[in-house]
């Protein structure tokens, strides 16, 4: 099976390596780089293996790996079975690579777009993920089933920012009303270990003091602008208490935007450029993570922590099957949230040591531009 990538590398320098690890790992490649070594492994055999192994061979030439005697046999071995490519450091200049390997094309470890194509060119694509079929169960019975598991994952937690959050993604599940009355009893909590009792029986004496006629004044002023000014004002103290972002409208159900059974999406800002559709070269900035127990997880890649947009053709199989779905209908300056089901992602296999078999994904992506 294609898709088995092998780094050389420096130790002295391991920063571009991981990145790129992380990144060809996301599309799907099995990397390997000898931070994958177990106890008890004999080194030079492992490498030899892995070397044996390998679709592709990327060399990155350093300041430091230009003098390494490893790495120069590992692009030897490479070489010879048409498997190498050579990538450079930003701050390496050319002529310093060690020939024969100066004549070859390096482009910069940090254009991801010409490594992949490298990539592609040597190693074929990527394994595809594996894709388990659910016939017998409906959109909503999916989407009930993960609000289940998230629900048991959090319903004795007292942090009510992940009931909150659990409201946005799932408020029109069987679950919501449990997980609505558990979010309005740790705020009410929240209130009362705020206040001082003190202030309710200062506040009565002087409602005492009130005319009997003045509440028809009150209850007008109440009435009218009460929804301008106080339940905003609420929901904003909420938010500041709980050091969260201001509390949504939990009574509505999450946006859904796409019909792929599992896969959630949520416009969090709408565009009004070019629209992406089948045959369009997408320009986006993401940011990926592990969708864990109904929040965020560990991140595992993002374009915008290496400041190179990610380019890629809509329907030419170049992004998992969540990211064909999820992004197609965008418009150029819009911003969406991806909740992605392993069967849209990577399945049972994973992507490497960055995201484990089965995970639930979660990306945020902004569409920068269009073409075609």
């Amino acid at each position: 099976m294609p898709g088995r990538i092998f780094i050389s590398y420096s130790k002295a320098e391991p920063e571009p390596t991981q990145e790129l690890a992380a990144s060809l790992a996301a599309q799907g490649y099995s990397v390997w780089w000898d931070t994958n070594l177990t106890s008890g492994e004999v080194f030079r055999e492992v490498i030899d293996r892995e070397l044996d192994a390998a679709d592709a061979v990327i060399v990155i030439w350093t300041s430091h790996s230009v003098a390494s005697n490893w790495v120069i046999a590992e692009a030897d071995h490479a070489a010879r079975r048409n498997r190498l490519i050579t990538v450079r450091a930003q701050d390496l200049e050319p002529w310093r690579i060690p020939k024969p390997y100066n004549t070859y094309q390096a482009d910069l470890v940090d254009n991801r777009n010409a490594v992949l194509a490298a990539v592609r060119r040597v190693a074929g694509e990527p394994p595809k993920p594996e894709v388990k079929s659910s016939p017998n169960l409906s959109e909503a019975a999916l989407n009930e089933a993960l609000a289940l598991e998230h629900w048991r994952a959090i319903k004795t937690s007292a942090d009510p920012t992940k009931f909150r959050s659990f409201l946005a993604d799932f408020g029109d599940t069987k679950c919501a009303p449990l997980a609505r009355a558990e979010f309005e009893r740790l705020a009410k909590s929240e209130l009362q270990k705020h206040t001082d009792p003190r202030d309710f029986r200062a506040q009565k004496a002087i409602l005492h003091r009130i005319p009997g006629w003045s509440w028809v004044f009150i209850v007008i002023a109440i009435f009218f602008f009460g929804m301008l000014y106080l339940m905003p004002a609420a929901r904003l103290a909420l938010s500041g208490m709980f050091g969260a972002e201001p509390v949504p409208d939990i009574s509505a159900p999450a946006q859904s935007i796409s019909a792929m059974p599992g896969l959630r999406s949520v416009d969090t800002r709408v565009g009004t450029g070019p629209l992406c559709g089948k045959g369009s070269t997408c320009t986006v900035s993401y940011t990926g993570w592990l969708y864990e127990n109904g929040s965020k997880g560990k991140k595992f890649d993002s374009s915008i922590d290496r400041g190179v947009p990610f380019h890629f053709t809509m329907g030419a199989h170049q992004v998992i099957e969540g990211w064909e779905a999820g992004v197609t209908g965008m418009r150029v300056g819009g911003k969406r949230t991806l909740i992605v089901p392993p069967s849209l992602g990577y399945g049972s296999q994973g992507a490497g040591s960055a995201i484990p078999p089965n995970s639930v994904l979660l990306f945020e992506i902004e569409l920068l531009a269009v073409q075609g």
